[in-house]
């Protein structure tokens, strides 16, 4: 076998196996319970990284979630936040980014039979009381925060 053949088959034997590993699901539809999820600013991109950020998917995500449940509410960042249902935290990835979305803001939710829904649309304000953009959720994935964070959430 010739050297230049050698090397294409390692290539595309390194890139199957590649993608294989690094298969991602779209946002908000993560079925492996267990695994870890750090998704958002990192040391490295020199963004601190949220405390909620690095907890452990529980399960697969849920279309809804219970809007009178609903205890707290963290935003992450402009594209992930997560509620707190009685004990549960739900995590969801927003299906796109909702720009202008920070943490400080208020959200404004019409819950259509007492629920949240992948799909619904909600809106925001700002700290300063301007009326945001208008955002649309993912599904639910069942979510336990990093211990450090779980409790210091506001």
């Amino acid at each position: 076998m010739h050297l230049r053949t050698m090397l294409v088959i390692s290539c595309l034997t390194t890139t199957a196996a590649s993608a294989q590993i690094g298969q991602v699901e779209p946002a908000g539809s993560i079925q492996n319970s267990g695994s870890s999820l750090d998704f958002g600013g990192t040391p490295a991109d020199g963004v601190p990284q949220h405390p909620m950020l690095g907890g452990t998917v529980l399960g697969n995500s849920v279309a809804c979630i219970a809007a009178d449940k609903i205890r707290k509410t963290e935003i992450v960042s402009d594209k992930i936040i997560m509620f707190q249902a009685g004990a549960q935290w739900y995590r969801n990835d927003l299906y796109q980014r909702c720009i202008g979305l920070k943490s400080d803001a208020a959200l404004i939710n019409a819950a259509p039979g007492g629920k949240l829904c992948a799909g619904n649309s909600f809106r925001f304000n700002t700290a300063q009381g301007k009326g945001g953009g208008s955002c649309v959720y993912a599904r639910f994935t069942p979510y336990l925060p990093p211990t450090s964070a779980a409790g210091n959430v506001k």
